[in-house]
């Protein structure tokens, strides 16, 4: 708006201007009609000198004044075609600034889509990892890497060795005064090391009770056997020499 009133400003100026130089012209003519007149006179000794060199003067006074007068319309509209080059290249930024700004509305569509797109990726990697609720060793691999698996499919077999359990298959007379929570020492043959335990779960059936061929008892034969109990322990002092599997010797203190 400030560029487009100087521009106005200028354009009144112009035309101010090319008026007065009309002027100008017009009072230069009839300067110059007067000054072949006085010439005429003056070599016929009809006036003085004096009176010719004042309409002399005159005379070229409006040409200077003329070529002052043109030499400012010329500046004025140099600063016009100035503004008009200044006007253009701010309307050439302004769209420019507004392409940039429709860019930067689609740059920020498109950060958007993709920060969604890495959130979902990022997703997909997590969701890719297991993770167990112990630190533990693993004992044995069911699947190779790279490997598709089903839901449910078992993976990995993980001991946790600060968390070892053994369990004692006792017969059903031995099951007098044990509870929950009595001591126990076990001793591992193959290091040939005690433990400290005690007693986790006294399980409520007999092992045969869930046998996979169970005892067929229709034909009404019966042979009085003594059945077996699982009784776990929990091993209180474990350390990284123990393995699942291997053999020991149980004593339970009541």
């Amino acid at each position: 708006n400030l560029i487009k009133n100087q521009i106005d400003i200028l354009n009144k100026n112009i035309e101010a201007k090319k008026t007065d130089i009309k002027s100008l012209e017009v009072k230069l003519k009839k300067a110059e009609d007067d000054k072949k007149r006085y010439l005429f006179l003056f070599k016929r000794k009809k006036i003085s000198i004096d009176k010719y060199e004042t309409i002399n003067t005159k005379y070229n006074l409006i040409k200077l004044q003329i070529k002052s007068a043109k030499q400012t319309l010329k500046a004025i509209i140099l600063s016009k075609n100035s503004l008009l080059i200044k006007q253009k290249l701010i309307k050439n930024q302004k769209n420019d600034i507004k392409k940039l700004e429709k860019n930067i509305e689609a740059l920020k569509d498109s950060k958007k889509s993709m920060e969604y797109k890495a959130k979902l990726i990022k997703e997909k990697i997590a969701n890719s990892f297991i993770y167990m609720p112990f630190d533990g060793i693993i004992a044995k691999k069911y699947v190779n890497n790279h490997q598709v698996i089903k839901k449910g499919q078992n993976i990995i077999t993980i001991v946790n060795p600060k968390d070892i359990y053994i369990s004692v298959f006792l017969e059903e007379t031995k099951l007098k005064n044990l509870k929950i929570g009595n001591s126990a020492t076990i001793h591992i043959d193959a290091l040939d090391k005690n433990y400290n335990a005690k007693v986790t779960t006294i399980l409520p059936a007999s092992e045969a009770t869930f046998s996979i061929v169970p005892r067929d008892l229709s034909s009404g034969e019966f042979t009085k056997l003594t059945q077996r109990f699982i009784v776990k322990l929990k091993i209180l002092n474990p350390d990284n020499k123990l393995k699942i599997g291997m053999s020991c010797e149980v004593e339970i203190k009541k």
